[in-house]
């Protein structure tokens, strides 16, 4: 996947197609073109910049035409100030500014691009962790997970996104046992829901009542359940085919999760309750 920063993209392609047409009318007057220094040299920067995007996404014909024009931009003078071209520059300049629009036309025409929806952007891109800093200082081997999550989720792939968060589940109910100190791997018939909420249950409830983090991670084992039941699945594997809401449903739940476990122990478990 390439991002790709279109506003520039087509900022510039509009200023090469106007001074197309500017190019063309002083041709046909047989005059020089005159351009302020200073916008001349933000013209470069931002076909320089065009040719890296073209390069970047495959239109190698269009590229090839915008370097022939970066360098016919380039081939006038400076003169108090200003940029001019001399008529000659300037014919040369327009030739290669159409190359790059007639480039463009064809071979946008064989490319396929996809549009990520606003409301996705921070989850393809985030600003900040998805899950938020404590999470991803107390559980750092999960921000691959995380991240690709995120980015599932917002491509619309909702079951890749469903399996992410399954190797992020395991990691954390790895944490608590450990935290915990729950001897069953999990493995094989011990990664059924149902033995995975009977062996923290167990474990809560053989430490008493007076023990003095048993409400703490009774919310915990409320969370498990909850992610239990947008699971959908009898095991912690990914059978079934996913929902975007269902995904979504899931992704908020986790990170609540995640959240909540961030704020004792880390992914070792410690410190030990």
């Amino acid at each position: 996947m390439i991002e790709i920063p279109l506003g520039k993209f087509f900022a510039t392609m509009n200023q090469i197609s106007t001074f197309s047409q500017v190019a063309e009318m002083q041709i046909s007057n047989k005059s020089v073109v005159i351009i302020d220094e200073k916008t001349h040299a933000d013209f470069v920067v931002s076909v320089n910049e065009f040719i890296g995007i073209c390069e970047a996404v495959g239109l190698q014909a269009t590229q090839l035409a915008a370097q022939d024009f970066c360098k016919a931009l380039t081939a006038g003078k400076i003169n108090n100030n200003s940029f001019e071209f001399s008529f000659a520059q300037l014919a040369m300049a327009h030739g290669s500014a159409r190359a790059v629009q007639n480039c463009l036309k064809y071979e946008s025409s064989i490319k396929v691009g996809l549009i990520l929806h606003h409301n996705k952007i921070e989850l393809f891109s985030p600003r900040n962790p998805l899950f938020g800093h404590s999470v991803q200082t107390s559980f750092p081997n999960i921000k691959y997970e995380i991240d690709e999550a995120g980015k599932c989720l917002a491509l619309g792939r909702s079951t890749a996104t469903v399996f992410h968060l399954m190797r992020i589940m395991e990691t954390a109910l790895r944490s608590i046992y450990l935290c915990l100190s729950i001897q069953a791997p999990l493995t094989g018939n011990n990664k059924n829901w149902g033995n995975i909420l009977q062996a923290i249950k167990t474990e809560i409830a053989r430490r008493g009542n007076n023990w003095s983090e048993k409400e703490y991670f009774n919310e915990i084992y409320a969370m498990v359940a909850a992610v239990k039941d947008a699971w959908r699945n009898t095991t912690m594997h990914v059978e079934k085919i996913y929902t975007e809401h269902e995904a979504s449903v899931l992704f908020e739940i986790i990170n609540a999760f995640m959240k909540k476990i961030a704020s004792r122990l880390d992914e070792n478990g410690q410190p030990l309750a």
